[in-house]
């Protein structure tokens, strides 16, 4: 059995301002370390083999501080990235609707794919193959693994085996949510989904957009 604990990045100075990311990167706030930072406390006494992230520095920025001196070298992978979203990225959602308002009429539909925006399905696709030779490299062994919001709802579905119209009828995740996902005999298995008990005592923790 290979078990997966799957991770969103902590927030960023771009989910305060509700500004689209995308694969444009944001840093990481004094909150978003602190998510981190507790995440690892929480994950301390959890035997982890492998650590993998999103090659996105915020991604990458909370690997780091949730292994903190546990001593991995966090192998970063492409196909874990956020969505891409064309002429969205960069701008706050009150542009979004102002300048491209057919654009941000379709943003929530999850299934769409338009104005040079990447499809969700795309997004499974990457992610869910890299999930996948992931296992394949760590048979009968734990791996963390850290990725974004759009990547973790797309997942949601490949785990589940659900279709692609059922892509917006889930939680959003939040930033350093929990997921614990196993594979045996060959069928994937989600334990926990968006957990964040390790949050309770920190502030507007979970109060910011998630991509």
């Amino acid at each position: 059995m290979v078990r997966l604990l799957l991770c969103r990045h902590g927030q960023t100075e771009w989910n305060v301002a509700h500004r689209f990311q995308g694969q444009t990167n944001s840093n990481l706030t004094p909150l978003g370390e602190q998510q981190a930072v507790k995440l690892g406390e929480r994950l301390a006494e959890t035997h982890i083999d492998a650590v993998y992230s999103s090659s996105l520095q915020r991604a990458l920025d909370t690997a780091k501080l949730i292994v903190g001196k546990r001593g991995f070298d966090i192998i970063p992978v492409d196909a874990l990235k956020e969505i891409y979203l064309g002429k969205l990225e960069g701008l706050t959602f009150e542009e979004g609707e102002r300048l491209y308002p057919e654009a941000m009429m379709h943003f929530w539909d999850l299934t769409s794919n338009t104005d040079e925006r990447e499809a969700v399905g795309d997004v499974m696709r990457r992610a869910s193959q890299a999930i996948e030779e992931i296992a394949q490299k760590h048979p009968d062994q734990t791996v963390l693994i850290v990725t974004h919001g759009v990547v973790l709802r797309s997942l949601y579905i490949y785990f589940k085996r659900w279709d692609m119209k059922d892509a917006s009828n889930q939680p959003k995740p939040q930033s350093t949510c929990l997921c614990d996902i196993r594979k045996e005999a060959g069928v994937w298995d989600i334990k926990m989904w968006n957990d964040t008990e390790h949050l309770n005592d920190l502030v507007s923790a979970n109060t910011h957009p998630f991509i």
